[in-house]
């Protein structure tokens, strides 16, 4: 799947000059995937009629092996709320975790953490997160830092594994592509701008390119099927029957 994701991409985006690394990072709500590719030109493409009269290339001229893959269930985007939830929790009169009231401040500072995906600092109220009534949460992104610190370590570590299993280091990826909501974080961005000072990050992988990448999956299968379809010429001699 990750690698048609990466292979809807678009002709633009394909290397000249032989392989080269991508890691793509993929930050969901409940988990982290991270993967690293190597992508390099294709030789030879499977055509199609357009919709334009023309020919539209199918398989998009990009050849991606997955070389390593690692996921992990606890490095979601809602760690991070759940972080905050600790922070705020005391000074909202420590609610029940299967309360309303606790549900409701949870509600909250994921709002607050999206709220600081966009801006440096940000403020959001809780309807009845007190016993006594609204919450009133505050933060700015270096405060979210430092209370993420250890969830910002554990997804440097996931990185940096991921490449060293593929025998690669930093310095070798010439791509990443950002995918997921939790990857909007700035203090994600900022954790894998320290592991790769020199690259820009790519967002391509949206849903448009996974539908292109679902497009390109069943091409293929087409194909392997229509090649090993044989057909069993009819005998016809002429008498009926």
């Amino acid at each position: 799947a990750y690698a048609r994701k990466l292979r809807g991409i678009g002709a633009s985006a394909v290397p000249d000059s032989g392989p080269e690394l991508a890691l793509i990072f993929e930050m969901g709500h409940a988990q982290l995937s991270t993967v690293l590719c190597s992508v390099e030109a294709s030789s030879s493409g499977v055509g199609a009629s357009g919709s334009n009269g023309g020919t539209t290339n199918l398989t998009s001229p990009i050849v991606v092996r997955k070389l390593v893959s690692y996921q992990n269930i606890q490095l979601g985007s809602s760690a991070f709320d759940h972080e905050l939830f600790h922070h705020f929790s005391e000074e909202c009169g420590a609610p029940s975790p299967s309360s309303k009231r606790a549900l409701r401040l949870l509600a909250g500072c994921e709002k607050l953490r999206k709220l600081l995906s966009q801006v440096h600092d940000a403020c959001v109220t809780v309807e009845n997160a007190k016993e006594d009534g609204d919450a009133t949460l505050k933060m700015n992104r270096t405060e979210l830092k430092e209370r993420g610190r250890d969830l910002l370590s554990a997804i440097a570590a996931q990185v940096r594994v991921t490449i060293a299993e593929g025998r690669a280091d930093a310095i070798d990826i010439r791509r990443i592509e950002l995918t997921g909501g939790g990857s909007r974080m700035q203090v994600v961005q900022d954790a894998l701008t320290e592991i790769f000072p020199s690259l820009s990050f790519g967002a391509k992988l949206d849903d448009s390119t996974l539908a292109v990448g679902a497009a390109l999956l069943e091409s293929e299968r087409l194909a392997t099927a229509t090649a090993s379809t044989t057909t069993t010429p009819i005998n016809d001699d002429g008498d009926g029957d």
